[in-house]
């Protein structure tokens, strides 16, 4: 078939407008800030597959934590109207700044409800930004036309809504957070001590579990989910010194047990501990009820008795292979 001069044209125009269309709508990935030292998300079409992880998440992190604060400020469940939930947080002089990514939100009915509740609103980039919550520390929202939802401080928000455009922030912990999110549904990785990330993220109850000089010697923290009738655990911690790493093993055998205490039954369970030089990897396979049974009884513990010591660590054994989790379907 032999294309007119005008048809070349054409199709030269149709390509330059949806370039100039994709580039208008920012992607989630690109909105997050490159100075961020701790990245988790959420796939909330997978939680809500999952009836075990819907109440999990209702137990344990939307009454607790940055999430309730979200969820106040939002308005509506995230649970049940978004796709997925990506949160970058910074430390800034000793306080955390967390900015909340949520693609999937209907905005027209959400944006309109904000805005009757807002404070005022602000233009900034061209868009409209409003401002909920108490006067003396506000939360920003965006509504995105392309279900984008940008939630923080107003300065953090301000800065996303400039970085459209730039392209996704690349360096070590962008690239983990990549693999992670390919790899699970529920995914989150940080250079902070582990007692600093568990509070951010979820609330008292969970951070008082991790507490410990012990923890703090972990340098990077990742891992991850998959859901389903059979739930996969992964967790890497990387320590400053093989010994450290060693330690910590010790300190795992000691959740393993209380796992092991809590399961239907010892052939539902299935745990992988391996030593890799400063690397600690977990992996833990059990039925869905299982681990909402432990989850459940760790926050518990978390909130009667979390300064109670663990029995010391047992002495570390050989390393053991670990497997790969297959990503979500």
């Amino acid at each position: 078939m032999t294309c007119r001069p005008n048809s070349y044209k054409l199709l030269i125009l149709w390509a330059w407008l949806a370039a100039a269309e994709a580039g208008a709508q920012p992607t989630s990935w690109e909105l997050l800030p490159a100075e961020a030292d701790t990245l988790a998300g959420i796939n909330l079409e997978s939680v809500r597959a999952a009836g075990s992880a819907r109440s999990a998440w209702k137990h344990l992190f939307a009454q607790a934590g940055e999430l309730a604060g979200l969820t106040r400020a939002v308005g509506f469940d995230l649970l049940e109207e978004a796709s997925e939930l990506l949160m970058a947080s910074t430390e800034r002089g000793g306080n955390a700044e967390t900015l909340w990514v949520a693609r999937g939100i209907p905005a027209g009915t959400h944006f309109e409800q904000a805005k009757a509740r807002a404070l005022r609103s602000q233009p900034v980039e061209g868009v409209e930004v409003l401002l909920l919550g108490p006067e003396s520390r506000p939360t920003a929202l965006w509504f995105g036309s392309d279900g984008l939802l940008l939630a923080g401080t107003f300065d953090g928000v301000r800065a996303a809504l400039a970085r459209r455009g730039q392209g996704a922030p690349t360096g070590m912990l962008f690239e983990k957070a990549a693999q992670l999110r390919a790899q699970h549904h529920v995914w989150g990785v940080s250079i902070l001590a582990l007692d600093r990330v568990a509070r951010r993220v979820s609330g008292p109850e969970i951070a008082g579990l991790v507490r410990g000089e012990l923890l703090e010697a972990v340098e990077v923290v990742s891992g991850g989910l998959l859901l389903g009738p059979t739930i996969q655990m992964r967790l890497g911690l990387e320590s400053r010194t093989p010994q450290d790493a060693q330690s910590l093993a010790g300190a795992l055998r000691f959740f393993m047990s209380l796992l092991e205490a809590h399961q239907a039954s010892q052939e539902s369970l299935k745990v992988d501990l391996a030593l890799q030089g400063r690397t600690v990897a977990l992996s833990v396979t059990a039925p869905a009820e299982d681990i909402e049974r432990l989850l459940t009884t760790l926050a518990s513990r978390g909130a009667s008795g979390r300064n109670a010591e663990p029995p010391r660590p047992a002495a570390p054994t050989a390393p053991q292979a670990d497997q790969p989790a297959k990503p979500p379907q």
